[in-house]
């Protein structure tokens, strides 16, 4: 209601149909989209086109192991939720933004169910197979522990997007607020679509019901060469998606 999804949707006919949306996060519920037992979420069956998982020999770098893409953290699968569940789980009442799109998945956990994204060749391996897919729109919940661009993930983010011009890159900017100048790294890079998050109409989590109001927690610009980001805001506290059945 509050972005208005359900009349813009209804009256331009834009339900998702035929696109395919990328995204790096945690794992996507059981990690498998098939007809056999330990299917997926049903509000992503059918619809999972392709799953990668990075490889465990990056991850074994930092001391963890990485050799599936089922959710023991539960963020990807709430992110894919948002994005594109379609609600058969719940009656159809509660669906993402384009709940006809696909999904390109790769799972950049770990498999101890951290918090922990390892992001390794983000512009030559991770967003390129999403491209390859055919994601011609990418979504990154997730940031570094630097507000800086020179870092490295803004900047491979920015020139992804500059060689390659039909696609949108949306990254999140971070939930380090209330203070200024606290977006993260690759949230800062230029040519992507930061999103910051403001408060819902539900209440329950301490956060305020002020659809005007940005959530505490979110990020703040501007960037450090004090451009505006984030980009826009939406709605980010109380937020009903789907729940990865990994989840004890």
């Amino acid at each position: 209601d509050i972005i208005e999804t359900d009349p813009t949707a209804s009256l331009l006919n834009l339900y998702g149909n035929g696109q395919i949306v990328g995204i790096i996060d945690s794992g996507v519920d059981t990690g498998v989209d098939s007809a056999t037992e330990g299917d997926i979420h049903l509000d992503f069956d059918n619809r999972v086109n392709y799953i990668h998982v990075i490889s465990n020999v990056i991850c074994n770098v930092y001391g963890v192991s990485c050799t599936s893409a089922d959710d023991l953290n539960g963020h990807g699968t709430h992110t894919s939720g948002s994005i594109l569940g379609n609600g058969t789980r719940s009656n159809s009442q509660f669906q993402g933004i384009a709940p006809q799109a696909t999904l390109s998945f790769y799972a950049a956990g770990d498999d101890d169910g951290s918090r922990s994204i390892y992001i390794a060749s983000l512009d030559t391996t991770m967003l390129q197979a999403g491209y390859n897919d055919g994601a011609k729109i990418h979504s990154n919940s997730w940031g570094s522990s630097t507000t800086e661009y020179s870092s490295g993930l803004a900047k491979r983010m920015d020139s992804f997007m500059w060689d390659n011009k039909d696609i949108l890159i949306i990254a999140s900017a971070g939930n380090d607020g209330s203070s200024i100048g606290t977006v993260r790294d690759p949230g800062t890079a230029k040519n992507v679509l930061t999103v910051g998050a403001s408060q819902s109409n539900r209440s329950g989590s301490g956060y305020g019901t002020d659809i005007a109001g940005i959530a505490s927690f979110s990020s703040r610009g501007p960037a450090n060469d004090n451009r505006t980001k984030p980009d826009v805001v939406a709605p980010g506290t109380n937020i009903v998606s789907t729940r990865s059945s990994q989840l004890a």
